[in-house]
């Protein structure tokens, strides 16, 4: 069975990292970008299965960024992450097109269990 790809857009190095590493280690194919404009190229090269992506970034942030990933692959899935744990926040997220919502920071067993729900065609929103 092919490994599902997972693109990871996020500025914190050391949080790429350990979800990278983790990820990884649960047996998924994992891409990283740390910037909204190096996540959209690899979108359109990698064509991942799901994206975990945060909303606040410098120049493009995670909305900006969203709105990107729908007009070049409409059907892949979008996790957004903050630590903004807000309801609104989590509204807006799914309201311009995520799959879900997390709130950072998030332990590595939830990510995955919500990545393997996403990944099954279910809207999530973690608390």
């Amino acid at each position: 069975m092919e490994r599902r790809k997972i693109l990871i857009i996020d500025n914190e190095p050391a949080l790429l990292d350990v979800f990278a590493d983790n990820l990884a280690a649960k047996g998924f194919e994992v891409h990283v970008a740390d910037d909204g404009d190096l996540g959209l190229e690899l979108v359109e090269r990698v064509r991942p299965d799901l994206v975990l992506l945060d909303v606040r970034m410098p120049r493009l942030d995670g909305f900006a960024v969203l709105r990107e990933i729908r007009e070049i692959d409409p059907d892949v899935a979008v996790l957004m992450m903050s630590a903004d744990a807000s309801e609104q926040r989590a509204r807006q997220a799914l309201d311009e097109g995520a799959t879900g919502f997390i709130t950072k920071p998030v332990e590595v067993d939830d990510l995955v269990a919500t990545i393997e729900a996403s990944l099954s065609g279910r809207k999530t929103a973690e608390r």
